[in-house]
């Protein structure tokens, strides 16, 4: 409508060209906040759900005595329990860190026989590899002096390809060459979990270790909806079996690996929220400023036919057509942002892609309208109550109340006019 345009254009101008500037960068900087804050929660917990399915659905993980534990694959494959698993050999061993301190360390043995492009599972039973192991960089151990150290070890502890780590195991030492480096879904990110976790060789498990392990496992349950409950039911059972000595569910894993961007989440998503809220106190306290420096403006647009209605909605209008901008512009920051801020992810599984979720953008606008509406609604009823003549004077009018007052003082026309 020509009303809302001839406003608009007026903002442009002078010192409302700064208030219209300033609106414009809160806007943006509330809005990324929040949609940043939206897309790392979103984004996170899709990334791991993508890979919980491409490693083949790893629901449960257990651990026991090489004997204990295919004893107990045995029995949930009979009773239909699961439909697929994955047996790894595995040592506990000292890890001595560049610091100086040693760490615990659990190796991993890898079969050869299941190696993929870019991962590797152990001794498939039932035909399917559950719980692959992600290869981020280098290769697998091929050789008894090899190591894949885990990714957010190499991160926190400064390892390159080619190092030469020392592990113990039963005051023997053992020198290994890191050739790659790795993560799986058993449990959290080192360091959020220790200990941490080495990927060897068979052959290099047998030379450190002996006949001295102990077997993890990972378990695909069967069916194809999966639920939290299942879980829970058939770790409880595999517990009671007394065959394994520990089990641990996806659902447990996954909400360790989600809590640190968790906690992120709430700052951002706080920061975001508390800036819209001083927005709406600062917009509530200026409008009503801002009607009174505008009058003049609002007072020839109403002595042309504008009426009160139009007014009060070009008030609000002009308000939320500059916030909707910025939150366009705030969308598109907190989404390019967000991937950066996925902690406890984005340096061991590397940095994702961009969204632009459209769900986060129709939220920011749902926020900005309300609240910028919320603000302007009463000084725009004041603008669009007021008398013609009074909003093109030189000042506002005074009320009935100050009016009797300034009669009632010993001043000069002048001075009750300022």
């Amino acid at each position: 409508m020509p009303v809302l345009r001839t406003l608009l254009a007026l903002r442009l101008k002078g010192r409302n060209r700064l208030g219209t500037l300033g609106l414009l960068i809160v806007m943006v900087l509330a809005t990324a906040g929040v949609v940043s804050a939206l897309e790392v929660r979103s984004g996170t917990a899709d990334r791991l759900d993508a890979l919980y399915v491409e490693t083949g659905r790893p629901d449960l993980v257990i651990n026991g005595g090489p004997d204990g534990v295919p004893a107990a694959i045995e029995a949930a494959f009979a009773e239909g329990t699961i439909d697929a698993a994955s047996a790894f050999d595995t040592a506990f061993v000292s890890f001595p860190t560049p610091e100086g301190p040693e760490v615990g360390t659990t190796l991993v043995s890898l079969d050869a026989t299941q190696e993929g492009e870019g991962s590797v599972g152990g001794t498939a039973v039932g035909g399917t590899a559950v719980g692959e192991i992600i290869l981020r960089s280098g290769r697998l151990p091929s050789a008894a002096g090899e190591i894949v150290i885990d990714a957010g070890a190499a991160i926190a502890h400064d390892y390159d390809l080619g190092d030469v780590v020392t592990v113990g195991f039963r005051e023997t030492a053992h020198e290994l060459t890191v050739v790659g480096t790795a993560v799986d879904l058993s449990r959290c990110f080192y360091p959020a979990c220790s200990p941490l976790r080495g990927y060897v060789s068979a052959d290099g498990l047998d030379a450190i270790a002996g006949g001295a392990t102990y077997t993890r496992a990972h378990l695909s349950l069967a069916g194809d909806d999966v639920t939290t409950a299942d879980r829970q039911r058939a770790a409880v059972a595999l517990m009671a079996s007394g065959l394994i000595d520990g089990v641990d569910t996806w659902d447990g894993t996954r909400a360790d690996l989600l809590l640190t961007g968790r906690i992120f989440v709430g700052f951002l998503a706080g920061f975001g929220i508390f800036v819209l809220i001083a927005t709406l106190l600062m917009v509530a306290s200026t409008a009503f400023g801002a009607v009174d420096t505008r009058r003049r403006e609002m007072g020839m647009l109403k002595a042309i036919g504008a009426t009160p209605r139009q007014l009060i909605a070009v008030v609000v209008l002009e308000h939320v057509i500059v916030g909707l901008v910025g939150a366009a512009l705030g969308w598109v920051l907190g989404s390019l942002i967000a991937p950066r801020l996925h902690l406890g992810l984005v340096d061991v599984l590397g940095r994702a892609e961009p969204t632009f979720d459209p769900v986060s953008l129709a939220i920011v606008v749902v926020m900005v309208v309300f609240v910028l509406t919320a603000a302007t609604i009463s000084p725009a009823r004041r603008a669009g109550t007021q008398s013609t003549r009074s909003m093109i004077g030189d000042a506002p009018s005074a009320s009935p109340r100050m009016r009797g007052l300034l009669a009632r003082l010993p001043l000069s026309p002048s001075s009750q006019l300022g």
